[in-house]
């Protein structure tokens, strides 16, 4: 799977690029974006992003359902889908052989979550605090045989977050909003990205 990986983002919730990974160097491959463009980009896609989640707002749709009642049990769930790469780094701080090992409640309900063209496909997945992480992949190169790709691809991203979280959060260096200038987060990150091609 990470060798149609093409690239990974993450944006703050200000919509400001503090991330940008090229995974795929193939010298064939189409002309790369400049960083201005790729800021340009993200914060476009910030935008978007915030349209689409407001296009049909939570109080109307609970307006609407009055049987709706927010619980644990009740909540959309995010399926776990296991070996995903994680088991493989070493030298991670997770606690467990893999840091999502069963379902667990969607907070990711509005927004984008995938665009698809007949160039690439991009995965979309925001945290509770705002930040975006973005994956781009080449058009269905992962998905056959896949019942839920899109669940597969929130998997991949929640365990970057957890990447971000353990290397880049938790460093003293870091400051909040500011571009990731990290060497250890990028080292686990090109290892997580390069177990994610052996499994695949």
């Amino acid at each position: 799977m990470a060798g149609s990986i093409e690239s990974l983002m993450i944006i703050n919730k200000s919509g400001g690029l503090i991330y940008h990974k090229e995974f795929n160097n193939d010298a064939n491959s189409k002309p790369r974006l400049s960083s201005n463009e790729m800021l340009v980009f993200a914060g476009t896609l910030h935008g978007a992003y915030t349209i689409a989640s407001r296009l049909k707002p939570k109080a109307i749709q609970l307006k609407n359902d009055s049987s709706y009642n927010i619980n644990a049990n009740t909540a959309p769930r995010v399926p776990y889908v296991p070996g995903l790469g994680v088991n493989q780094c070493s030298g991670t701080t997770f606690k467990a052989p893999d840091f999502f090992s069963e379902s667990f409640p969607s907070w990711n309900k509005t927004g984008i979550k995938q665009i698809e063209t007949d160039d690439f496909t991009m995965y979309c997945y925001q945290t509770l605090t705002g930040v975006k992480f973005i994956m781009v992949t080449l058009p269905h190169s992962w998905v056959n045989g896949l019942q839920q790709p899109i669940s597969v691809a929130d998997n991949i991203l929640r365990k970057v977050y957890c990447l971000y979280s353990d290397y880049v959060m938790k460093s003293p260096f870091y400051s909040l909003e500011m571009p990731i200038k990290n060497d250890i987060f990028d080292k686990k990150l090109k290892s997580f990205i390069a177990s994610l091609q052996r499994d695949f």
